[in-house]
């Protein structure tokens, strides 16, 4: 088999790359009812990053389309440098996002103390916090959900799923190498900000993170996860 050109490989990489990208903005607008927690960080975060990312690599695509390799190497350095010193630019928003899922690990509470301590772990405690459907599940008095409710909630585990498989550090990583070619740049991102370790507790919430975080497909935890919301009201 021959070898890619590197032209190729950009844009097979940036066109992979976009797919993440925008199967994740599509899981932001597709959740199926209002989430007052995707307006304020880490998800807000999640989300600006998301969209200085799409913007640049269309740009990028639109160049490489149109075989115009010099001005694209132009305007990714001249991107790169802008970049750097916006308050709301592609890697201020991932050190940011950072900063915020530490936060929100440190202030929770204590029954979701041991569940990872990372992007899908925020995503985990969310679901088990979520106040609409914690609300909803309060309401029913018969042991069994009604089908919309369960419908509802497993398109809301969809879309989370689909946010979780497009973990923030793995995708800023693949951008800023794709970028490199042209910035002659390796960036290094942080990790996570490490936590002072603690015995892992055996409970219900801990192993219906695991069974979720193992699962590749969490619209069939629906269920479980319905039950598990009725247990916080």
């Amino acid at each position: 088999m021959a070898e890619k050109s590197p032209e190729t490989w950009l844009q097979s990489e940036l066109s992979e790359l976009l797919v993440n990208i925008h199967d994740a903005l599509d899981a932001w607008s597709r959740l199926p009812f209002d989430c007052s927690w995707t307006r304020n960080p880490p998800a807000s975060h999640h989300l600006m990053m998301l969209k200085g990312m799409e913007e640049q690599l269309l740009r990028m695509w639109v160049r490489m389309q149109r075989n115009q390799w010099g001005i694209l190497e132009v305007e990714v350095l001249a991107w790169n440098g802008t970049q750097k010193r916006k308050e709301d630019g592609v890697l201020r928003n991932f050190y940011d996002l950072l900063q915020t899922v530490a936060s929100d690990v440190s202030t929770d509470k204590k029954i979701f103390k041991d569940l990872p301590r990372n992007w899908s772990g925020f995503l985990i405690r969310t679901l088990l916090k979520e106040q609409y459907l914690v609300s909803r599940c309060a309401e029913q008095k018969n042991d069994d959900f009604p089908e919309e409710l369960q419908n509802l909630c497993r398109n809301y585990l969809k879309c989370m799923q689909v946010l979780s498989r497009v973990e923030p550090r793995e995708l800023c990583s693949s951008f800023f190498t794709l970028l490199s070619p042209f910035t002659r740049e390796s960036v290094f991102l942080a990790d996570y900000p490490s936590l002072p370790q603690r015995k892992l507790v055996s409970s219900v919430t801990n192993r219906f993170a695991e069974n979720l975080l193992a699962s590749k497909d969490w619209q069939t935890r629906s269920e479980d996860y319905l039950k598990l919301l009725r247990k916080q009201k």
